[in-house]
């Protein structure tokens, strides 16, 4: 798979990337710009294979989910824990339970909480980032 950076004057492939991204929900919410990517994206797919679609945005996905059930949807979820928030547990299993994604991408920082747990609950395949050392 690829990574499909998607703005609004162009869609373009990055080689070797695992993860695509739409931009801010008010984009979204343009007719135009929404056939412009379903264009984009049934051509890609005829020359390119198999993508999916991740995002930050839980709009994005529930616009997929409900336009597009036959995209692969990713959840990204980074680390809420250093913007104070403080039901960022409850905000991720609402947003796994509403946007029913088909995978997960996690922060690697929040590998040792219990949202990793609760992907594993719902059987859902979970891929991580910002992973810069062997170590981790």
């Amino acid at each position: 798979m690829q990574l499909l950076v998607l703005s609004t004057n162009s869609v373009s492939p990055v080689p070797s990337a695992t993860e695509g991204e739409l931009p801010n929900t008010k984009l979204m919410n343009k007719a135009v710009f929404k056939q412009q990517i379903l264009a984009f994206l049934k051509d890609y797919s005829e020359v390119q294979g198999e993508y999916a679609i991740c995002s930050f945005n839980p709009n994005v996905l529930k616009w997929f989910r409900d336009n597009q059930p036959q995209i692969l949807r990713g959840m990204v979820f980074g680390d809420l824990k250093k913007f104070e928030i403080k039901f960022y547990k409850t905000v991720f299993l609402y947003r796994l339970i509403t946007l029913r994604p088909h995978f997960v991408s996690l922060d690697s920082k929040l590998l040792d909480t219990m949202l990793v747990e609760f992907t594993r609950w719902f059987k859902k395949p979970l891929i991580s980032w910002t992973i810069d050392t062997k170590k981790k």
